[in-house]
């Protein structure tokens, strides 16, 4: 299993890239994507979108810290099962 800290994506653009990048340099790989902290006030549309169409490489999403409920949230939006913990440690 490969882990790739991107802790400096703090907001929805930046996780977006990130995630393409990962995307680009480890194709055969699934992703279990961690996401959480405090969110920005932003739309998460472009990461819900992006998730949406590459579930098929998505293995999970682990949602955290103070705004883990909601991102959690908004991924039952587009039917993606998120895993709610409270905080990065306890993921």
């Amino acid at each position: 299993m490969l882990f790739i800290n991107d802790s400096k994506s703090t907001t929805v653009a930046s996780t977006c890239a990130a995630f393409l990048t990962v995307l680009e340099y480890f194709p055969p790989r699934e992703i279990v994507l961690m996401i959480g902290g405090q969110a920005k006030k932003t739309s998460w549309e472009p990461l819900l979108r992006l998730l949406d169409e590459q579930r098929d490489r998505l293995r999970g999403v682990v949602c955290f810290g103070r705004d883990g409920g909601m991102l959690k949230r908004e991924l039952k939006r587009v039917k993606i099962d998120g895993v709610e913990t409270p905080n990065l440690k306890s993921a």
